[in-house]
Parts: C-alpha cells; structure tokens; sequence
C-alpha cells in the first residue's frame, strides 16, 4: 500500500487505508525533523483515535506536542505560523474516510518537505514506545476569533448548519455579533446534504441566507433568501466583485466569467495548495476554487469557511443574495465524476484518444480543451479514486463524454 499526497494532504477509507498504525508513524517521522509540532482534529468519529496515536508517535522525540483538539481548519492554518501544524480530517469526503493536512507558515506543505514525509511514511520503521517528549493542551479559539476578518455587527436571520468543526465557535461569533441565527447541528459530507430539506428550512424560518460548511470549515456554501443555493462559480464572483483585490489566483477549473473580473488574473491548478502557494510568491490579494473554497491572505493561506460565512453577511447588507446571484448568472457549468480503480492509467488512456481529435490539448493539470466561448477540464481527484469532468457551454461535450466512457 502506497500513500501518497494529494492537492490537500493524504485521504482514504478507515481503517483500511488510514488507520491509527499510519498515524504514529507520521507522527515518528514527524518528530525527528521538528521540536515543536501543533495538533488537532475535525468532528469525524475516528479522528479521536486518528489523533491519540499520532500523538503516541510524536512523543517518541523529545519535543513540544501543542493539542487544540476540536477546531476549524482556518484556526489550525493560521497556528502553523508559529509551527508545523497537522489537522486529522478528510474534509469534504465521505464519513467513512478520513486523513490529514500539515501546515507550515500559514498554509499547506509542498515541495520538498512533502517529499521527504511522503517518502519516510513508504519505508518501514521500527516502532518505539519509549515517550520522551510533552503535550499541552491549548485552545486556538480567541487567537483565531482575533484576527478574523469581517467581523462586522449585523442583524440578519441565518440558518447556519455548521457541521462539524465550526458548530462551537461560529454560531457564538455570529450571535455576539447580533445575527439571528437557526442553527441546525446535522454533520455529513456537504454535496450529501439534502439540499430541498435546506431549502425547506431556509423559508420556515425566513432567513436572509443560508450558510453550510463542511466537516473540517474549509468550504462555505451559500443560499439565497428563497432557499436556493448559490451557484459555487457565481459565489466566487460575487466575492471576487465585491472584494475587488488588486491581483487574484484562480484555478484551471474555474469559469472564464470567474478571469474576467480582474485583469491581474493568475490560473494555476486545481487544489488549495497550489492556490495558496501561487498567493504566497505573487502576494497576490485573493485566492479561490468554485467549490467555496476562498483564501483570504491576511489571514492565512487555506481556504477559511468562517470568514467566507462572515463575507456574505457583510455582503448581504448592501444586496439580497437572490440579487446577487441574477446580477452574476452565468452559463451552467456543469461537474461530473466518474469512479475508477487507477486513475492515472485512465488519465493516460484518455488523453491519448483526445490527441487523435484535438489539436491544442492543454496539459498543465489535466486535460483541458478550451473554445471560444468555453472549455472543458479532465483531471484526476486530487483526493479520492475518481476522474473529474467539468465542463462550460462546449459544444463537442457529448463526444468528449463517450471518450471517456470508453476508456473507463
């Protein structure tokens, strides 16, 4: 068994693939190479476990293990400022699987240094229970509240399904800061949510908006007052309009709507990561993925569920959402998903059918074919066994989806 990184850490099922024995053994290769290392977990059922035995792996050093527990991720991004930070959580994938991500300097690992874990968690090492190094608890809470952004008093009726890590913390800063706030406090993968039960909720309780974030609190999805939900490319637009930075980074798999509202526009590809890298070195203002997935920099390099949460609060002050959502209407763009066993294999079966019929293929992340008023985007899951299809008003898309069919 292989464990490799992903666009946003290493996932898989439990406990056939991440399991306690994986987790002390990254906390074994951790702690030879750091003296202080920074902790903690979503609200999933085996991040507990998940979490002990990574802790029982970094004690085996003599080091710092600083343990903030229950947290969104937003607050474990901005501690690793202050060190290397590991988060148990498999973010948006089923409840069945679970992971981790490793901050350093205010956003997640890359390079070399994910290398060089990635290769020591493939080697086999001894195991050593011998515990040389101390934990402290902490709580990340009034550090993490402080340097929020948008923190601004309002009195909007919210139906606020927080769902998991966020289900403490944000429904107490959005009632101090005078929200009427329904909270409804359901944890499950957030595309899994019944999105008519939402809807329902949203009019029985006549809220301004509605908000749901996934199981760590790296991704926020927004409602309009009619219980509708915000395209995700139009969310991304609307924040982009509204916060208007200087330069901005997107991915491949954004809409061209999404690259034209700022001219300093950067495209790199899919993945937080590599989002937040590309904001690192061009100090670029924004960042996002249209999955509700927005990088504030100011505040941290990960994408931050409570201060996009906090955005559209603010933003609803000046606008409805259902405005907003008509004043930016785009083309459907519509993402599909096709499970497969080795998708690196399909990838490759795939893009060799493409070369027969297409000229100009771009390979940078994927597969993507673009046409004059739109494109469409093959790439492999950075985090689970599937190919990714997106696709935005291409013409060819029924024989682009019977190639893949084919080679699936």
């Amino acid at each position: 068994m292989r464990y490799r990184f992903g666009t946003s850490g290493i996932r898989g099922e439990y406990p056939s693939f991440i399991n306690e024995e994986l987790l002390f053994k990254l906390g074994q290769v951790i702690s030879e190479r750091f003296s202080k290392v920074y902790v903690g977990m979503d609200s999933r059922k085996s991040s507990e476990f998940l979490l002990q035995s990574l802790i029982q792996g970094l004690l085996i050093n003599d080091l710092e293990v600083f343990n903030f527990g229950l947290a969104p991720v937003g607050a474990a991004a901005l501690i690793s400022k202050k060190g290397l930070t590991i988060y148990i959580t498999a973010s948006h994938n089923p409840f069945s699987h679970n992971g981790f991500k490793i901050f350093y300097d205010g956003g997640e690992i890359y390079g070399n240094l994910e290398k060089t874990i990635e290769k020591e968690l493939n080697i086999p090492k001894s195991i050593s229970y011998e515990e040389r190094g101390i934990v402290k608890e902490i709580n990340l809470e009034p550090e993490y509240v402080k340097k929020l952004l948008f923190l601004e008093k309002g009195s909007s009726k919210v139906l606020l399904i927080p769902n998991g890590s966020s289900k403490i913390i944000l429904p107490w800063i959005l009632n101090n800061l005078g929200h009427r706030v329904k909270v409804i406090n359901e944890s499950y993968p957030i595309e899994e949510y019944d999105r008519r039960k939402i809807k329902r909720m949203i009019l029985e309780n006549k809220s301004h908006i509605g908000i749901l974030l996934d199981c760590d609190g790296d991704r926020a999805v927004i409602f309009d007052e009619n219980g509708d939900e915000v395209q995700k490319d139009v969310q991304l637009n609307i924040a982009i309009d509204y916060l208007k930075p200087n330069s901005l980074v997107l991915t491949v798999e954004s809409a061209k709507s999404s690259s034209s509202i700022i001219k300093n526009t950067i495209i790199t590809k899919v993945g937080s990561k590599y989002v937040g890298k590309v904001l690192k070195e061009t100090k670029a203002e924004f960042g996002g993925e249209p999955a509700g997935e927005f990088i504030y920099p100011s505040l941290s390099l990960c994408p931050d569920g409570i201060a996009t949460a906090l955005l559209f609060l603010k933003i609803l002050k000046k606008e409805k959402i259902s405005a907003l959502k008509n004043k930016f209407k785009i083309p459907a763009i519509s993402r599909e998903k096709y499970k497969v066993k080795d998708k690196e294999f399909i990838m490759k079966k795939i893009e060799k059918e493409l070369k027969k019929e297409y000229k100009n293929l771009n390979l940078e992340d994927g597969i993507r074919i673009d046409s004059s008023d739109g494109f469409v985007l093959i790439r492999p899951s950075g985090t689970e066994s599937l190919i990714r299809l997106t696709y935005e008003n291409f013409k060819e898309i029924n024989k682009i989806k019977d190639i893949i069919s084919k080679n699936i």
